[in-house]
Protein backbone atom coordinates (compact mmCIF):
# COMPACT_ATOMS: atom_id res chain seq x y z
CA UNK A 1 0.00 0.00 0.00
CA UNK A 2 1.39 3.81 -0.37
CA UNK A 3 0.61 4.32 3.37
CA UNK A 4 -0.06 1.93 6.11
CA UNK A 5 -3.42 1.84 7.87
CA UNK A 6 -3.72 2.34 11.62
CA UNK A 7 -6.61 2.97 13.37
CA UNK A 8 -10.10 2.43 12.98
CA UNK A 9 -11.50 2.48 9.10
CA UNK A 10 -15.13 1.94 7.43
CA UNK A 11 -15.70 -1.16 5.91
CA UNK A 12 -19.02 -2.52 4.24
CA UNK A 13 -20.01 -6.48 3.43
CA UNK A 14 -20.61 -6.99 0.05
CA UNK A 15 -23.86 -8.64 -1.06
CA UNK A 16 -22.10 -12.57 -0.27
CA UNK A 17 -20.32 -11.17 2.79
CA UNK A 18 -24.20 -10.35 4.51
CA UNK A 19 -25.17 -13.95 3.72
CA UNK A 20 -21.99 -15.64 4.83
CA UNK A 21 -22.04 -17.92 7.99
CA UNK A 22 -19.18 -16.10 9.52
CA UNK A 23 -18.94 -12.43 8.33
CA UNK A 24 -22.89 -12.26 8.25
CA UNK A 25 -22.96 -11.90 11.71
CA UNK A 26 -21.30 -8.22 11.45
CA UNK A 27 -23.39 -5.41 10.89
CA UNK A 28 -23.81 -4.46 7.24
CA UNK A 29 -21.47 -1.41 7.58
CA UNK A 30 -18.72 -1.45 10.22
CA UNK A 31 -15.39 0.79 11.24
CA UNK A 32 -12.72 -2.33 11.42
CA UNK A 33 -9.41 -1.90 13.15
CA UNK A 34 -6.51 -1.80 10.95
CA UNK A 35 -2.91 -1.95 12.08
CA UNK A 36 -1.15 -2.85 8.76
CA UNK A 37 1.26 -1.60 5.26
CA UNK A 38 0.00 -4.23 3.41
CA UNK A 39 -2.82 -5.34 1.20
CA UNK A 40 -4.17 -8.39 -0.58
CA UNK A 41 -5.78 -9.45 -3.71
CA UNK A 42 -8.80 -12.06 -3.07
CA UNK A 43 -7.42 -15.00 -4.35
CA UNK A 44 -8.83 -16.86 -7.51
CA UNK A 45 -12.09 -18.48 -6.85
CA UNK A 46 -12.52 -17.30 -3.29
CA UNK A 47 -15.51 -14.81 -2.59
CA UNK A 48 -15.00 -11.40 -1.28
CA UNK A 49 -17.23 -10.62 1.72
CA UNK A 50 -15.93 -7.13 2.95
CA UNK A 51 -15.06 -4.24 1.34
CA UNK A 52 -13.32 -0.94 2.47
CA UNK A 53 -10.18 1.16 2.18
CA UNK A 54 -8.24 -2.46 0.80
CA UNK A 55 -10.33 -6.03 0.29
CA UNK A 56 -11.29 -6.54 3.65
CA UNK A 57 -12.04 -10.64 3.79
CA UNK A 58 -12.60 -13.62 1.69
CA UNK A 59 -13.60 -16.66 1.71
CA UNK A 60 -11.97 -19.77 -0.17
CA UNK A 61 -12.91 -23.21 -0.90
CA UNK A 62 -16.23 -22.74 1.02
CA UNK A 63 -14.48 -23.16 4.58
CA UNK A 64 -10.83 -21.19 4.49
CA UNK A 65 -11.55 -17.16 5.69
CA UNK A 66 -9.18 -14.45 5.36
CA UNK A 67 -9.39 -10.87 6.70
CA UNK A 68 -7.17 -7.95 6.45
CA UNK A 69 -8.46 -6.11 9.82
CA UNK A 70 -7.97 -6.86 13.60
CA UNK A 71 -10.82 -8.49 15.20
CA UNK A 72 -9.06 -10.00 17.92
CA UNK A 73 -7.22 -6.80 19.23
CA UNK A 74 -6.92 -5.33 23.03
CA UNK A 75 -6.04 -1.58 23.99
CA UNK A 76 -2.28 -2.81 25.12
CA UNK A 77 -1.52 -5.48 22.69
CA UNK A 78 -2.00 -2.74 19.95
CA UNK A 79 -0.44 0.16 21.67
CA UNK A 80 2.54 -2.63 22.52
CA UNK A 81 3.04 -3.16 18.80
CA UNK A 82 4.28 0.55 18.35
CA UNK A 83 5.98 1.12 21.90
CA UNK A 84 9.29 0.61 20.13
CA UNK A 85 8.98 3.74 18.12
CA UNK A 86 7.76 2.55 14.57
CA UNK A 87 6.66 5.07 12.60
CA UNK A 88 3.31 5.98 12.59
CA UNK A 89 1.01 7.62 10.14
CA UNK A 90 -0.31 10.17 13.35
CA UNK A 91 0.83 10.23 16.96
CA UNK A 92 0.23 7.25 19.80
CA UNK A 93 -1.75 9.40 21.80
CA UNK A 94 -4.48 9.85 18.53
CA UNK A 95 -4.24 6.34 18.09
CA UNK A 96 -4.91 5.75 21.99
CA UNK A 97 -7.71 8.16 21.95
CA UNK A 98 -9.97 6.47 19.10
CA UNK A 99 -9.08 3.26 21.13
CA UNK A 100 -10.63 4.54 23.52
CA UNK A 101 -13.61 5.25 22.03
CA UNK A 102 -14.14 2.71 19.87
CA UNK A 103 -12.51 -0.46 21.43
CA UNK A 104 -15.71 -1.57 22.89
CA UNK A 105 -17.52 -1.73 19.87
CA UNK A 106 -14.72 -3.39 18.06
CA UNK A 107 -14.09 -6.55 20.22
CA UNK A 108 -18.17 -6.87 20.47
CA UNK A 109 -17.87 -7.73 16.97
CA UNK A 110 -14.82 -9.64 17.50
CA UNK A 111 -16.35 -12.21 19.85
CA UNK A 112 -19.46 -12.38 17.14
CA UNK A 113 -17.51 -13.00 14.41
CA UNK A 114 -15.61 -15.93 16.69
CA UNK A 115 -18.48 -17.24 17.74
CA UNK A 116 -19.53 -17.74 13.95
CA UNK A 117 -16.33 -18.94 13.41
CA UNK A 118 -16.52 -21.91 15.47
CA UNK A 119 -20.38 -22.84 14.95
CA UNK A 120 -19.14 -23.03 11.29
CA UNK A 121 -16.11 -25.37 12.37
CA UNK A 122 -17.94 -27.41 14.54
CA UNK A 123 -20.78 -28.12 12.28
Amino acid sequence: MRAPLYGFYDSELTAAGSEDAVLGVLPRRFEAFHANGYRFEVPAGAVELATGPTPQAFRANGSAWGVQFHPEVRRDQVLGWFAGGETLTRPLDELAAELDEKLETWQAHGRRLCRAFLAVARS
